[in-house]
């Protein structure tokens, strides 16, 4: 279903799908940013991200990479990233 919707990975509350085990150990962390905002935002999660991504769209940016659920997430990934590098 995700790799058909041009996605490696979609949360759905706290349910993370995947492509493969790989793709989900990948992305585990960011994914799991979205189960926060999921649960942070209730019922309006869904209707917010929507309005959001086209609200990017609407200012000529990218629905995805400019959206601010997935900056938060790639924010947490590259906080992780930057930690594991410092820990090696």
């Amino acid at each position: 279903m995700t790799h058909l919707s041009g996605f490696a990975a979609l949360t759905l509350g706290h349910v993370v799908l995947g492509h493969s085990a790989d793709c989900l150990q990948h992305l585990r962390l960011h994914e799991h940013v979205h189960v926060r905002q999921a649960e942070r935002w209730g019922i309006f999660f869904v209707p917010a991200y929507v309005l959001a991504a086209l609200w990017q769209i609407l200012r000529g940016r990218h629905a995805y990479r400019d959206h601010p659920f997935e900056q938060e997430a790639f924010a947490a990934e590259s906080a992780q990233c930057s930690k594991d590098a410092h820990s090696s």
